[in-house]
């Protein structure tokens, strides 16, 4: 017995921590819980704005669109230089969150909130060039604002590519290839504009281009390109939908189980998952052998953990660490009622995985194509040989005569 009970405390040395250690922790946790539950779109705007622990921030914006917070986009009329929460217009499109009516306080919910993305995040830009843009807003035309800001020419186009100049069309993105291509085509500098100095207010109209021999004119950069694409390009957010979207489909070809579910499976269960790199850790072992905890994040709810022994490394290799979309083969494993992790096995790379998917489905069209042609050209022998040929033969004869 005493042999067995110091084996126990041997383990929970290489792990443990003292009791204040854990008090430090609880309360924060706590507060933090409190706050997401009550509050969360203060809480998540108060974590993007500070960006605090191991988790990027463009999950902690997939995290607000499955809580029904809608992030708003990159706006040069509205957005600062933090996150800042906005009561929505009635009428908002999309998800959003009611904050809950606390206990005791009669009346309805309040308002609909939404978080409004901050500057900082345009990839490229000048801490000038934000701090411009947040003294001069709001705009009264694309003119005002290229002469106040003076943004360069690369922050001026990523800001069209994701949006954040769409009030000076009207927020008609159908417009946004016109307006990103009108900007292309300015020459000159911007007129300096000081704080204290009324600007002209002369207008820079984006043309409005309409007809069949106007159908050309756009900007290539936009050309075959999702929003979310754009939004990763430039700001490193995925703020209009999970990164992962686009692979929805395959997933549900392949047998993929989403994230959410994985909570509802026994122990043992041979799953396969799907997602983006969130976090990797290599976790020091007594034992000697690295041990590889990697997160993964599909859009459907929590992370799922994965864990890949030895065995698993030796196998996988270098992709391990180096792939940022997984495609993963494993069993899950159950740690209590709710705990639930994946014992990793298999690995491949998810944009590998698709290409091969699409080169079968190709290889496939090509097969029945084939198959369609020779129906077709049997089809026609047939009936060309039901024709009586004493007419073509005597054509052909008096030809040759």
């Amino acid at each position: 017995m005493i042999d067995r009970i110091w084996t126990v405390l041997a383990g929970f040395g290489s792990f443990g921590f003292a009791k204040a250690h854990g008090a430090a922790f609880a309360l924060p946790t706590y507060q933090s819980a409190w706050l997401k539950t009550h509050h969360p779109a203060v809480f998540l705007a108060g974590l993007l704005t500070h960006d605090p622990g191991m988790w990027p921030k463009d999950l902690l914006v997939a995290e607000a669109r499955a809580l029904g917070v809608p992030v708003l986009p990159l706006d040069v009329q509205h957005s600062v230089l933090d996150y800042r929460v906005e009561d929505l217009p009635p009428g908002h499109a999309g998800p959003v969150q009611v904050e809950p009516v606390t206990a005791g306080s009669p009346g309805p919910a309040g308002p609909r909130r939404g978080i409004r993305l901050a500057l900082p995040e345009l990839s490229g830009s000048t801490a000038a060039e934000r701090a411009r843009i947040v003294r001069h807003q709001p705009f009264s035309s694309l003119q005002d604002f290229r002469d106040r800001v003076r943004p360069r020419r690369s922050s001026f186009e990523a800001l069209a590519r994701v949006g954040a100049l769409d009030s000076f069309i009207g927020y008609d993105r159908e417009r946004r290839h016109e307006l990103l291509a009108h900007i292309q085509s300015l020459r000159g500098t911007a007129v300096a504009v000081h704080d204290d100095q009324l600007a002209f207010d002369v207008d820079l109209p984006v043309p409005r281009y309409t007809g069949d021999r106007f159908t050309a004119v756009t900007s290539l950069e936009l050309r075959g390109r999702t929003q979310t694409e754009l939004e990763l390009r430039d700001l490193s957010l995925a703020v209009s939908g999970h990164q992962l979207a686009r692979f929805y489909p395959l997933f549900a070809e392949l047998g993929v189980t989403p994230a959410s579910a994985l909570a509802d499976l026994p122990g043992g269960t041979e799953v396969l998952l799907a997602g983006v790199r969130r976090a990797t850790n290599t976790p020091p072992m007594r034992g000697g052998r690295r041990v590889v905890f990697v997160s993964l994040d599909d859009g459907t709810g929590p992370v799922a953990n994965v864990v890949f022994f030895h065995d698993a490394q030796e196998r996988i290799g270098a992709l391990v660490f180096q792939t940022r979309h997984l495609l993963v083969r494993g069993r899950t494993r159950r740690s209590g009622a709710k705990g639930v992790s994946v014992t990793g096995d298999s690995l491949w790379d998810l944009a590998d995985a698709a290409r091969l998917v699409k080169q079968r489905h190709s290889a496939e069209r090509a097969a029945e194509n084939a198959a369609g042609d020779e129906a077709r050209a049997e089809a026609l022998a047939a009936e060309l040989a039901a024709v009586a040929p004493t007419n073509v033969r005597h054509l052909w004869s008096a030809r040759s005569a």
